[in-house]
């Protein structure tokens, strides 16, 4: 299973990015991403990128995890 999660910045006044779109939305491939992506953009939304966490793959999901730890 895949996860897509579309970061970005609500609009060009935010400092940081966020996560604008989670699992939750029910998005199952790249091409829904890139077109929710496109809706984002109505509502203002830029610097967007998607992040796909594939769940079937554990040495995937562990380096993003690892990945994340600083120490």
């Amino acid at each position: 299973m895949k996860e897509f999660v579309i970061w970005g910045k609500e609009n060009n006044q935010v400092e940081h990015e966020t996560v604008l779109v989670s699992g939750e939305a029910g998005i199952k491939s790249m091409e829904h991403a890139k077109k929710t992506i496109e809706k984002l953009k109505d509502f203002g939304c830029v610097k967007m990128r998607v992040q796909v966490i594939d769940f079937d793959d554990p040495e995937s999901v562990n380096n993003l995890f690892i990945k994340s730890i600083r120490i």
